[in-house]
């Protein structure tokens, strides 16, 4: 096959540029002098350097990047011990509370980076580790993964948690709150379809 011939491979830079423009400016609206909270996954480094440079343009006084490998998530979920997997450690809730009381713009860059990372794992210890979401997040349910060629879909029931409001206690309960995600991953577009269904109260 000559050059000229060659299928043509897409350039994403600007797209990734003016993405992350949309993100800091519009999306987070980042101010001069803030903290900016980047939470992302490996697969997506592009993308978050494009933020952190978008961040720091409009003046961001510190951005932190916290990268999550799903296939070191791998690892731990097939080696570690079984009274292990719903460790966090100390440290990840106490970055949260110091971006809280600095007024940090918190950006997740989210998606499927590699929906194949976890295949074969028994679901039972996959939903026992959460992380890299943190107590607030009691249990995940993978209710189906699918994959047909470059195509995976998945449905996950999502159950939350965490200090409920004296007064909101005597209509709300921690079991009631849950929601649904469903996302449809196309490796060869590099696309993904996702939407929540967030009116999953349910007594």
């Amino acid at each position: 096959m000559s050059p000229a011939t060659l299928p043509r491979v897409r350039d994403y830079a600007d797209l990734t540029r003016r993405l992350a423009d949309l993100i800091v400016g519009y999306g987070a609206n980042v101010q001069p002098g803030q903290v900016v909270a980047i939470s992302t996954y490996t697969g997506k480094e592009p993308l978050a350097r494009e933020v952190a440079r978008a961040a720091y343009e409009r003046g961001a006084r510190w951005v932190d990047v916290l990268t999550f490998d799903p296939w070191i998530k791998r690892q731990r979920l097939v080696l570690a011990p079984d009274d292990s997997l719903e460790f966090v450690p100390p440290w990840m809730v106490e970055r949260l509370e110091w971006l809280s009381a600095e007024h940090a713009a918190r950006i997740t860059l989210n998606g499927p980076a590699a929906p194949e990372a976890l295949e074969g794992v028994d679901p039972g210890r996959a939903g026992r580790d959460l992380l890299p979401y943190l107590p607030n997040i009691r249990r995940i349910e993978i209710k189906k993964r699918e994959q047909e060629g470059s195509v995976v879909k998945f449905v996950n029931v999502w159950h939350g948690g965490g200090d409920i409001p004296t007064v909101a206690r005597a209509f709300l309960s921690e079991s009631m709150l849950a929601w649904t995600d469903f996302a449809t991953w196309r490796q060869d577009a590099f696309e993904c379809d996702w939407r929540f269904d967030f009116c999953s109260l349910r007594p």
